[in-house]
C-alpha cells in the first residue's frame, strides 16, 4: 500500500512499514474571512467563547495530534481529505477549520480559493509503504528503491515538481537513516 499512510506503533505492528518516502507535517486551515481564527491561540479554550469544531482525516495524525494536545476541541471527521477542506469553506455543521497534512493542503489549496493556513506546520511524521508481514524482500526491494531515489536525486525532484519539496525533506538525514 503507497498512497501517503502515516506510520503510526499499530501500523508498524500489523504489516511491514518501508523507510519514509515523504516527510510531512499538519497545516490548520480556516476561513480568510474568519477574523476569530488567526493563529493556534485562537484553539485553545477560552472562557465565553466555545469551543472550536476542526474537520480532520478521520483516523489521521491530525485527529491523533488534536485529541491529544487540545481535547476540548470537537473533532469532526471525514472520508476524505478535500470534504474536510470544503466543510470549512463552506462552514458546513459550524465547522471552524480543519487540520490537513501539508502535502494534501500544497497540492490541492488553489481549489479552495476561501481558505488559508493558519500559523506554522506541526506534528512532524512520516509517509510509509505497506506490505504484508510475511513478504519481505517485497519490503527489502521498496526500500532499497526508496533509498536510491533518496541519493540520486530523483525524488527531490519528483517532489520540486509538485511543490512538495520543503524544509522538513531536506532535514531527512537529521531525522532517518537507510537501514
Amino acid at each position: 500500500v503507497l498512497n501517503g499512510y502515516e506510520w503510526s506503533p499499530n501500523r508498524a505492528s500489523r504489516y511491514g512499514c518501508s523507510i519514509p518516502y515523504y516527510i510531512y507535517e499538519l497545516q490548520l486551515l480556516a476561513r480568510k474571512d474568519d477574523e476569530s481564527f488567526r493563529s493556534w491561540a485562537d484553539v485553545e479554550l477560552r472562557s465565553g467563547v466555545p469551543p472550536k469544531k476542526i474537520a480532520v482525516l478521520g483516523g489521521s495524525a491530525a485527529q491523533d495530534y488534536l485529541e491529544q494536545r487540545f481535547p476540548h476541541v470537537e473533532t469532526v471527521g471525514f472520508d476524505g481529505a478535500s470534504d474536510a477542506m470544503r466543510a470549512v469553506e463552506l462552514g458546513i455543521d459550524g465547522i471552524d477549520a480543519n487540520l490537513q497534512d501539508l502535502p494534501v493542503w500544497t497540492f490541492y489549496g488553489s481549489g479552495f480559493p476561501a481558505l488559508t493556513a493558519i500559523g506554522d506546520p506541526v506534528g512532524r511524521g512520516y509517509y510509509v509503504a505497506m506490505v504484508r508481514k510475511d513478504e519481505p524482500e517485497l519490503l527489502a526491494a521498496i526500500n532499497t528503491a526508496i533509498f536510491k531515489a533518496l541519493q540520486d536525486g530523483r525524488l527531490r525532484r519528483i517532489y520540486s515538481k509538485y511543490r512538495m519539496w520543503n524544509e522538513a525533506q531536506s532535514a531527512r538525514a537529521l531525522e532517518i537513516n537507510g537501514d
